[in-house]
């Protein structure tokens, strides 16, 4: 998704000035982002007021609005994720979705495709492109949205495929293939201390060294046990649901954690 920002005046007519430009972003497929320069009363007939915004407000505004603007209308200050998804739009790691409304959305509670997580593992950590002639995976041929991201990140170490030489691209990421991509990407030793610490993940898991160094870094919890089919053990402890997807809002929070909750202007 490409931003644009206009520094103008704003009509109230909305023939020109800010309103125009606005309208005009949003018709070519642009999220427009806007520094108010002044503030008038006009119509067609004429310009009847005029306002001047300071200066100094003026520099804020266009100081700010590069930093980080939480841009999507379905992400809001009180949620879990919202530090990280803004953090990762601001930094060009993820993007959202224009809806027929013309609101820009990202979609929070969508699950999370490993084509799409890979473009983030990517970008998040600034990996090479890699643009092999030859594709690794068959299913993943050059032409794939996702194809230099998915062969940077194989290319890095951090993913591999299937017995039979696919990806599965448009597939749901699962929780377990969350935390072994996060752990590989950070670079991080693996780390058992404590483990293990989810009912349904026993040293004998796929995924448990992994897993379990996620923990161990504040990046991942579990669900409280007791409910349908997931009973508590004599310590209580928390089930991971390994194969179940990751939402779009729970990748944001977990990879703005993994790169140290970086703080913003």
């Amino acid at each position: 998704m490409r931003i644009a920002l206009t520094i103008a005046g704003s009509d109230s007519g909305g023939g020109a000035g800010i309103q125009a430009d606005l309208k005009t972003f949003a018709a070519l497929g642009v999220y427009g982002s806007s520094v108010v320069t002044a503030v008038t009363a006009q119509n067609t007939r004429g310009v009847f007021a005029v306002a001047e915004v300071p200066e100094e407000v003026i520099a804020i505004q266009i100081d700010v609005v590069p930093g980080c603007v939480p841009y999507f209308s379905d992400v809001f200050p009180n949620q879990y994720f919202y530090d990280g998804v803004r953090y990762l739009f601001c930094t060009l790691v993820i993007n959202g979705y224009i809806e027929p409304d013309l609101t820009f959305t990202y979609r929070p509670f969508n699950n999370t495709t490993r084509g799409q997580f890979s473009k983030m593992i990517a970008l998040a950590y600034d990996l090479p492109p890699y643009n092999p002639p030859t594709p690794t995976f068959i299913d993943v041929p050059v032409d794939n949205p996702f194809y230099t991201y998915i062969e940077a990140a194989y290319h890095a170490g951090i993913i591999n495929g299937y017995p039979d030489r696919t990806f599965r691209p448009f597939a749901s990421i699962t929780r377990g293939q969350l935390s072994k991509l996060v752990v590989l990407a950070a670079g991080w030793p693996i780390d058992t201390t404590g483990g293990p610490h989810f009912a349904d993940v026993p040293p004998t898991d796929t995924f448990y060294d992994v897993i379990e160094t996620a923990y161990n870094h504040g990046l991942i919890n579990g669900y409280p046990c007791g409910g349908p089919f997931e009973p508590c053990d004599a310590q209580n402890r928390p089930y991971f649901r390994t194969g179940n997807p990751t939402i779009r809002g729970q990748i944001a929070k977990i990879l703005y954690i993994a790169l140290g909750s970086p703080q913003q202007r």
